[in-house]
């Protein structure tokens, strides 16, 4: 092959193909900007907490693992750890600038994806420098590119805004080759400076790749005649990155290869054997080639059981591992005379080779983005088989070519819809994914969420069309959905259909809940849902919730969520001799949990009267926890009603000291204070309530008493004075005044308020004298 050369107007001279690129990718994508997010972007952006201090948090995204801004602490739950801060630096500024913006987010992955086309053909265009010349259209550049750009698998990576570390990835990677290549024909060492910059982002934005230390010199071997020492040249930059990277990560995650997940969703391989590992792998490579050939059915969804684990006696095992040989023959036997067949080989499988759990467990099956960069591979051979057998008949080209576009880009922008939401796409990718237990579950946790959400607007009782549209524009529900409920004309109508849709959504919760624990029965994500289903569509069915949180107790007995769910179920609608049972039953799980000795300690206080219970277990959750106003606050009225005042205070006071604005809590101390006649910080107490809560009478009358039996009467008599010219008539002020006028030694003021009282309500006047 001819030494390639770089033309550095070649990107003005081809502007042509970057329009027709522009154009395309946004004619196949743009409907994905109308997206909200979806998926992991939560883990990325919506809920991690680094990513939403904008630029602030860009240290703490460069010196964490990868979901610590998420989950608040590393948590190794996928194979390897993830440290690929670059997508998340951008999330970073993107939140800085625009706040939570999905489509600015989902703009700029479209943007980087087309520049990762353009940047693809521009190679290509290296590659085989003299395409254009010979036919502009019908060359491996242009039809490569085109194919990339279009194909239905990389959806998951454009229409998913957190599948940006994968476009990041394979631009940076490409650039380094770029460069390399720019380096081999100009001699100029920047070039390897710009290889080393892009490399190093590269992988920061994901590890993969480094497999393009194999690739730029492979490809330049294959379509340079460059010499062996000066294409290793060209390696000094890309290694030093890879190196710096990897001496990186392990410094901040740790140095950790394949996965050690013991949970099944995270390590599908958990309970095979080697040999079921090994042919389910090769099965799973068979439907990668499936999907880059025929990409009908698509989904982000490959969770155990989807994908059936397999022996070597299935002959799909069989089938995949003779394919994949074949392609290692073909691959070695064009090594040397450097076929474009061969190269594509290689291209795929470096690329496949660290996704596709034969060298690591990349803790799922399977995933479409997994073929973004692959695919590259997939399309060069096409491209060549194309051109080497067609180039002589246009109109069947043109025609095949055509063809394939309409439909590729048909299903990519099919698909762009299911990435609507998390609603949109669970419900829409459990139907693809039928027999997975997390698909399963995340349909049927949505279903429930959007359930929960149309039962408020119902509550709500909207009496205008245009509200009930817009309140249901707030849900995630689709578009067409929408239109389906509010197609009648009368609220009553628009109502009736809500309700339905509000049933229909309850009953596909439950089945998929129930489909997710068939497949997977110790799934406690499935269990604790479907526990959760049976409560919001039967609110009196106590038994089939407890039947399903028990079977994640009986294997983990201390589970939080559990014991945190029933907290909220257990309700005043529910018999309270029955919560007391159910409670009772989870201390023989968890006898130190805090909130099973809490709740019963508040329902034997509350609606049983039985303070000496609710003494024990009151007290036997502040030792649990001692950080909990809601026990020592219980605790203290449960002393209180008892009649131990001085234990009532110790426990408000702890109360009062985690949270020092609750003015309840504070009327509660101060009336405790005035049990035990100790007026001074009684009155302290109720200054405190009402500098909380200033028009708050309970406060103002309870500190009119204190003062008063406190004989702090100077105090009184200004509390009391303003309400005296308001209303003079009052006899309570009245005697109060006289009372404290009494006290002061003032005599002739306090008879005249005294007489007063006297007048306005002589019975009283005679109790309270007699007292």
């Amino acid at each position: 092959m001819k030494s390639t050369q770089i033309n550095q107007n070649v990107f003005l001279k081809n502007y042509l193909y970057i329009i027709i690129f522009t154009i395309l990718g946004f004619l196949i994508y743009g409907n994905s900007l109308l997206n909200n997010y979806a998926l992991d972007d939560a883990i990325v952006i919506t809920q991690n907490e680094f990513t939403k201090k904008g630029i602030d948090g860009i240290p703490d995204l460069l010196t964490t693992e990868g979901f610590t801004g998420f989950f608040g602490k590393q948590k190794d739950l996928v194979a390897g750890g993830r440290y690929r801060p670059l997508s998340l630096v951008t999330f970073a500024i993107e939140y800085q600038f625009f706040g939570e913006n999905p489509f600015i987010s989902h703009l700029i992955n479209i943007i980087l994806y087309i520049l990762t086309t353009i940047l693809l053909f521009q190679i290509l265009l290296y590659f085989f420098p003299e395409s254009l010349s010979k036919n502009k259209y019908i060359n491996i550049p242009f039809i490569t590119s085109i194919l990339f750009l279009a194909h239905p698998i990389h959806t998951e990576i454009v229409a998913n805004i957190k599948g940006r570390d994968e476009i990041l990835t394979l631009l940076g990677s490409l650039a380094a080759l770029y460069y390399s290549i720019k380096y081999l024909n100009t001699n100029q060492i920047k070039y390897l400076i710009f290889s080393f910059i892009v490399m190093f982002l590269a992988l920061m934005s994901k590890e993969n790749a480094i497999t393009f230390l194999a690739i730029i010199p492979l490809s330049i071997y294959y379509f340079t005649k460059n010499s062996l020492k000066r294409n290793l040249t060209t390696l000094i930059p890309i290694a030093i990155a890879s190196l710096i990277y990897l001496v990186l990560r392990n410094k901040i995650i740790g140095f950790t290869i394949g996965a050690s997940a013991d949970e099944l969703m995270n390590n599908p391989y958990l309970y095979s054997t080697v040999n079921e590992k090994f042919a389910t792998v090769f099965y799973t490579m068979l439907l990668y080639i499936k999907l880059l050939i025929a990409p009908t059915t698509l989904t982000f969804d490959y969770y155990p059981f989807q994908i059936p684990i397999i022996n070597w006696s299935d002959f799909r095992a069989i089938l995949s591992i003779l394919i994949y040989l074949a392609l290692g023959i073909f691959a070695l036997l064009g090594f040397k005379k450097k076929t474009i067949i061969s190269y594509g080989i290689w291209f795929y499988l470096i690329t496949f080779s660290v996704v596709s759990n034969l060298i690591f467990n990349v803790g799922t099956f399977m995933n479409e983005r997994f073929m973004y960069i692959s695919s590259i591979g997939f399309f060069i051979i096409i491209a060549f088989l194309i051109v080497k057998y067609l180039i002589n008949k246009p109109k069947i080209v043109f025609t095949i070519l055509g063809l394939i576009l309409v439909l590729y880009s048909a299903k990519t922008i099919s698909r762009n819809f299911a990435w609507e939401n998390d609603y949109v796409l669970f419900t829409t990718d459990v139907e693809n994914s039928p027999n997975s237990a997390k698909g399963n579950t995340s349909a049927g946790g949505k279903s429930l969420e959007v359930a929960g959400a149309l039962k408020k607007i119902q509550r709500s009782y909207l009496t205008d069309k245009q509200l009930i549209i817009n309140a249901l524009k707030e849900t995630p529900l689709s578009n067409s959905e929408i239109i389906e409920l509010t197609k009648f004309n009368s609220v009553a109508e628009i109502s009736n259909s809500i309700n339905k849709k509000i049933d229909y959504l309850q009953q596909k919760s439950l089945k998929h809940l129930e489909k997710a624990v068939k497949l997977h029965t110790t799934y406690n994500d499935a269990l604790l849902l479907l526990g959760n289903a049976r409560f919001e569509i039967n609110p009196k069915d106590i038994d089939g919730v407890w039947s399903a949180y028990k079977q994640i107790l009986d294997r983990n007995p201390t589970y939080f969520r559990v014991y945190q769910n029933l907290g909220i179920i257990l309700t005043d609608s529910i018999n309270v001799d029955k919560r007391i049972k159910i409670w009772r039953k989870l201390l023989k799980y968890d006898k130190n949990n805090f909130e099973a000795h809490y709740q019963l300690g508040h329902i034997y206080g509350m609606y049983k009267n039985n303070l000496d219970s609710a003494i024990y277990f009151l007290t036997k959750a502040t030792t649990i926890d001692k950080n909990s106003e809601k026990a020592y606050k219980d605790l203290g009225v449960a002393y209180g009603i008892s009649m131990q005042y001085q234990k009532a205070l110790e426990a408000m006071n702890k109360a009062f000291f985690i949270n020092p604005k609750d003015y309840q809590l504070l009327l509660n101390i101060g009336i405790t204070y005035m049990q035990l006649k100790d007026f001074k910080p009684a009155i302290q107490t109720f200054e405190k309530a009402l500098s909380l809560n200033p028009q708050s009478q309970e406060a103002f009358s309870s500190l009119i008493i204190s003062c008063l039996n406190g004989k702090e009467y100077d105090k009184t008599i200004n509390l009391l004075l303003p309400i005296y010219k308001t209303n003079p008539n009052d006899f309570n002020v009245n005697y109060n005044l006289g009372v404290c006028y009494q006290g002061k030694g003032d005599n002739k003021t306090a008879n005249t308020y005294l007489n007063k009282a006297k007048n306005l309500n002589p019975i009283m006047f005679k109790n309270l004298i007699s007292k």
